[in-house]
């Protein structure tokens, strides 16, 4: 499971560490565009929105509305799969991941900060990302996917009405494959 993006507001911890305020409903964000860039929303180069983005800032990051509602369906507490959370930090903010998701999801002991698509992939597993990226180099590792549909991805028009709904379907259609081995 991706951290920034599903779990993380990770959007509004760049803004504020601009001194800005995010907003789902900002007119200066893009709609829907593969590859959201936030640069463009702030105003500058892209190399510049990430210096302020520093440890504090990962640390406290906002959990999305939703959060808890995800983790609630997929860390059953009969499940037949490992949880992990994939995420890749700069190493000046790893600690500050660990401290987020230390503090908001202590049970879930496996972070792993590798390259996603090297280290979990195969016809067994699920990656459930909000980056367009991430989800088609997951696919080409033979691994299955659920891309959540944020404002900044190709599923943007599905925003409204998909969650918990269609994404419990989307689950349990995963968890329900038939897996050749």
């Amino acid at each position: 499971m991706d951290v920034d993006g599903v779990l993380a507001d990770l959007f509004e911890a760049i803004y504020r560490s601009h001194g800005k305020v995010y907003s789902s409903d900002n007119p200066e964000c893009p709609e829907g565009e593969e590859g959201y860039y936030v640069s463009e929303s702030l105003g500058m180069p892209i190399d510049e929105v990430w210096i302020p983005y520093v440890e504090d800032y990962v640390r406290n990051m906002n959990k999305l509305p939703e959060a808890d509602a995800i983790m609630d369906i997929v860390n059953v507490s009969n499940r037949k799969w490992n949880l992990a959370f994939l995420t890749q930090p700069l190493p000046e903010r790893l600690n500050g991941k660990y401290d987020w998701l230390g503090r908001y999801y202590p049970n879930i002991p496996r972070i792993i900060t590798d390259v996603k698509t090297f280290c979990c992939t195969g016809s067994d597993s699920l990656l459930i990302d909000d980056y367009d990226q991430n989800i088609r180099a997951w696919k080409r590792w033979g691994g299955s996917v659920i891309l959540f549909p944020r404002r900044w991805n190709s599923r943007y028009g599905e925003i409204e009405g998909y969650f918990p709904n269609r994404f419990i379907e989307e689950f349990e259609e995963w968890k329900n494959r038939e897996v050749s081995l």
